[in-house]
């Protein structure tokens, strides 16, 4: 089915299995030179590229050659296809780009080979999330600093409202957290469900992050559209070192008893619907 050839772009790992893509290739738009991009042969590449092939032939789903050497990692072979005159910034269905898409599968040298090569930093695909929200999701603070080095745009947020520091606090990214803080992103920024970045470290029950973002001044009244306090969550998370440092800065506990209980209900439901939500929106790209 199309789920599954599209299947094989959301996994780091090359989970879709060549015999797939062998026996369904040409039902959608796969060329030998894809292919070639794809399991990184080099010598075929080759072979391909001085017959007739087109550089930036698209498949069913948009994706070009070079998308899928940035996705499969071979710096020699996406390289070659760069040399042979290779579009960096065609965008497949979903509007990504290789560099994009490089991110997204964790291959920071070829993202930093595509850079070099003078991608652009500030395209985003269809749900709004650009190379540096991807990059917020790994631990590799040098692409970030690199992607910000090259005016990678740091306010951008997703359609769902997810800034580059919001995705960075749900992956658990400390120093990433720290270095996009330090470079002006605003930690009162709302996604789309009234979250600010305090309580979606919260919600994803990472600690330290949420220390980050209290000393860094975020707003510890804020209350998402479910009602969730920064208090409720921690509460909710039994996060004994939140609810100290929330009563250091002023947030008065809410009253114990009855009260106290429903809200620690109301906060542990919401929790499980605002982390579902949140991972909803950060696939990967679809190829």
């Amino acid at each position: 089915s199309t789920v599954q050839v599209d299947r094989y772009a959301r996994y780091p790992e090359r989970s879709f299995a060549k015999h797939e893509l062998h026996t369904r290739g040409k039902a959608f738009g796969l060329t030998p030179l894809h292919w070639a991009a794809y399991q990184g042969e080099l010598s075929q590449l080759r072979d391909v590229l001085q017959g007739t092939a087109q550089i930036n032939a698209r498949s069913a789903t948009g994706a070009t050659p070079l998308m899928l050497a940035a996705q499969a990692g071979e710096l020699d072979v996406l390289q070659c296809v760069m040399d042979a005159g290779a579009d960096l910034d065609l965008v497949d269905a979903q509007a990504n780009t290789a560099l994009i898409t490089a991110i997204a599968f964790g291959q920071a040298d070829v993202a930093k080979a595509l850079m070099q090569a003078g991608a652009k930093v500030d395209a985003a695909n269809k749900e709004g999330f650009t190379a540096l929200h991807y990059a917020a999701t790994h631990e590799d603070l040098d692409l970030v600093k690199d992607l910000m080095s090259r005016a990678a745009p740091l306010q951008a947020s997703s359609q769902s409202g997810l800034t580059p520091l919001m995705i960075a606090v749900t992956a658990g990214r400390d120093e990433t957290v720290n270095y996009l803080l330090a470079q002006g992103q605003d930690p009162n920024a709302l996604d789309d469900h009234g979250n600010n970045a305090l309580l979606l470290a919260l919600i994803f029950k990472h600690t330290e992050v949420a220390e980050i973002l209290i000393r860094a001044g975020a707003d510890l009244s804020m209350q998402n559209e479910q009602g969730e306090t920064a208090w409720q969550l921690a509460a909710a998370n039994r996060d004994k070192r939140i609810m100290h440092l929330l009563k250091q800065a002023g947030v008065r506990p809410p009253s114990h008893g009855i009260l106290f209980a429903l809200g620690g209900l109301v906060a542990l439901c919401g929790v499980s619907l605002a982390v579902l939500r949140i991972r909803q929106n950060q696939s990967q790209p679809s190829l």
